[in-house]
């Protein structure tokens, strides 16, 4: 009953981050909510591993939230920082690159199973890999909250090139 309620509870909580982290990443930014969310993420599914308690049900709902809003946030910059027509091609790669790294993911946590004999300390080091993806976010990502779309990623065409240098003339 009381994981029943839990996942009930917190998981209708941290499922709030998808909201919280679209209204949130407009005014903030994307870049900055998402570098955080990054690395909260992590931060709060060791707390979990290493819990017990009501310290172990707030960490799995704050991980579970900054989990959800970090890849809300992430899902936006793989819609904006590819022109219309790139998109679909990048969001396969995005699938492709999220499915091999699930795999390698699992592969990765048995054989460090094996050398430190405990699931949980296994995982707790793979997550390390979302920091290493909050700094990525942080240093090489472009800040795109408040940009337009055609600013962020226009197409690379002849008749978008035209219609760019048009739309200066009429601002100017």
């Amino acid at each position: 009953m009381n994981v029943s309620t839990l996942i009930f509870l917190g998981g209708g909580i941290g499922l709030l981050g998808n909201v919280v982290a679209g209204n949130l990443s407009d005014s903030i930014g994307r870049r900055s909510l998402g570098t955080i969310m990054l690395l909260l993420a992590p931060a709060m599914w060791a707390v979990f591993f290493r819990s017990a308690g009501k310290i172990m049900v707030g960490s799995w709902v704050l991980s579970l939230f900054a989990q959800t809003s970090a890849s809300t946030i992430l899902n936006t910059f793989s819609a904006e920082l590819f022109p219309t027509s790139h998109r679909s091609t990048a969001q396969s790669a995005i699938a492709v690159a999220g499915t091999l790294g699930g795999s390698a993911g699992l592969m990765l946590e048995s054989i460090l199973y094996g050398m430190v004999g405990n699931h949980w300390r296994s995982v707790t080091i793979l997550m390390a890999g979302s920091v290493a993806a909050a700094i990525i976010v942080a240093i090489f990502f472009p800040e795109t909250a408040g940009s337009e779309l055609d600013m962020i990623s226009p197409e690379r065409t002849r008749l978008s090139r035209r219609y760019q240098r048009g739309m200066r003339r009429k601002a100017a």
